[in-house]
């Protein structure tokens, strides 16, 4: 499986012309637009640009996320392992984030 586009990502203009709310993420040395987030139209018929810019942070950031898991995870499961977590976590809090992240990874890596 390929790896993702390097990061960073960052949110730019929408390249839909028609719908000014809709925001895309891009990446630095990349001319296309890597994924869209559009304005929603909800049952009341409003449109909600903020949840498109919320949606597209989310993703835009998604790299610097899988990374900081990558990161976490190793250290994590050897705090785990040696026994070494804080009195004041639960052992069972501390190995339910790591399957967490673990998780996450996998999904993220398309190796779930």
């Amino acid at each position: 499986m390929p790896e993702h586009t390097p990061g960073p990502w960052r949110i730019v203009r929408s390249l839909d012309r028609l719908n000014p709310n809709d925001v895309g993420i891009a990446c630095d040395g990349i001319q296309t637009v890597l994924a869209e987030c559009y304005a929603e139209f909800h049952a009341r018929g409003d449109i909600r640009p903020a949840e498109a810019l919320a949606n597209a942070r989310l993703i835009a950031v998604a790299p610097e996320l899988l990374a900081a898991c990558q990161r976490a995870t190793p250290w994590l499961g050897k705090m785990i392992a040696d026994g070494g977590h804080l009195a004041a976590v639960l052992p069972q809090d501390a190995v339910r984030s790591l399957e967490m992240l673990e998780a996450a990874i996998a999904k993220a890596t398309g190796k779930e």
